[in-house]
């Protein structure tokens, strides 16, 4: 394993992505759910007044973020008809998210081209969704899947639904596997800083579907949700290295997240609040392992989250503080490929996008 510090041109690839850019337990709920999926496509898509579109002072940064993602998705990496570039499927469905943010929130319609091109268009994406209903992605399930609604959700706020057949089977199929663990089981595996997390692939969920107006969807996640945000979970999530240390999640933000998606307010989260408060930029040469280098943008995200329960500018100065400096280490995500550079850049274009974010009621 190499040291993560900036490779040469070459193995970015920056070059040639110009060139290619240039050419452009519920079982009543999950009956209705799979009904419902159904008919996913048919969901309306959310007004142009849910989203801001302009990335403000970001959008400098997200055109720098762009360079590794454009470098990795263009690559094929695995046999997947779709997403099968930046080392691994789920790795290649968050990067095509990323590009489709950064092109709407920079209004630079190219990214959006690379992503569409890498992809390969219905027919493939089609494929990918022949895979899911194959159960030849189960190791994507939680993580992955719930990548695919982040995808979604973004590609239908420009009223773009040729992702909205793999959003429908990776959404039921996380609802069963969600419903099929205990309440406990839940809130343990909360923990997890890794794949397993429950808290993510619920936050996924609620995002989602309240943009897609999935209301079935809404009403589980929230049910879920609930599971998870008693002050007594609050406590030992955030209390319980919930700032992460050798994985890529930051289980306490994820848990801020939730509770700003699921309606709660600045009172009934302060152990989650008050955690938060306390999170430090973790430095490059503190990093426990690999992993741990995505956990400065994704503490960053639950500043974005606790400034919408509390409304408080404070917590977007934190959430400014957390990603400016993750975005100075770029010998970290922009570094080495299979280390860094297929995957880190696009948890701070979350960041970003999750800051932009506006939902109906």
């Amino acid at each position: 394993m190499g040291t993560g510090r900036r490779p040469a041109r070459g193995l970015c690839g920056a070059a040639g992505v110009r060139c290619v850019r240039g050419r452009q337990r519920l079982s009543g709920i999950l009956i209705a759910l799979a009904v419902a999926a159904a008919g996913c496509s048919a969901a309306s898509s959310p007004g142009s007044g849910q989203v801001n579109r302009s990335a403000g002072p970001f959008a400098a940064d997200l055109e720098r973020l762009a360079a590794p993602i454009e470098a990795c998705i263009v690559r094929h990496d695995t046999a997947n008809p779709a997403f099968h570039g930046c080392a691994d499927w789920h790795s290649a469905v968050h990067a095509t998210f990323s590009l489709f943010a950064i092109s709407r929130l920079t209004g630079d319609l190219a990214y959006r081209g690379v992503a569409r091109q890498a992809a390969g268009g219905r027919p493939a994406i089609e494929m990918a969704v022949e895979e899911v209903q194959a159960s030849r992605l189960t190791e994507e399930l939680p993580y992955g899947y719930s990548w695919s609604l982040i995808l979604d959700t973004e590609a239908r706020i420009e009223g773009d639904t040729q992702f909205d057949g793999l959003a429908g089977v990776t959404a039921a199929a996380l609802a069963k596997w969600l419903t099929s663990m205990a309440p406990v089981e839940l809130a343990r595996s909360a923990l997890s800083q890794e794949y397993s997390n429950t808290i993510w692939p619920v936050a996924c969920l609620l995002i989602w579907s309240r943009v897609t107006r999935q209301a079935r969807y809404t009403a589980l996640a929230l049910q879920l949700a609930g599971y998870l945000l008693t002050e007594a979970e609050q406590r030992w999530v955030c209390s319980s290295d919930g700032g992460g240390s050798y994985g890529f999640f930051a289980p306490c933000s994820l848990l801020a997240i939730t509770a700003w998606l699921a309606g709660r307010n600045a009172g009934i989260t302060r152990p989650i609040l008050d955690a938060l408060a306390a999170y430090q930029p973790l430095p490059e040469n503190n990093m426990a392992a690999v992993h741990s280098a995505g956990l400065n943008f994704s503490r960053s995200w639950g500043d974005i989250a606790a400034y919408n329960l509390t409304g408080s500018a404070e917590w977007l100065g934190r959430f400014e503080h957390l990603f400016g400096y993750e975005m100075r280490l770029d010998d970290i995500w922009a570094g080495s490929y299979y280390l860094y550079a297929h995957w880190v850049a696009q948890f701070g274009v979350f960041g970003v996008w999750l800051k932009n974010l506006r939902l109906a009621g």
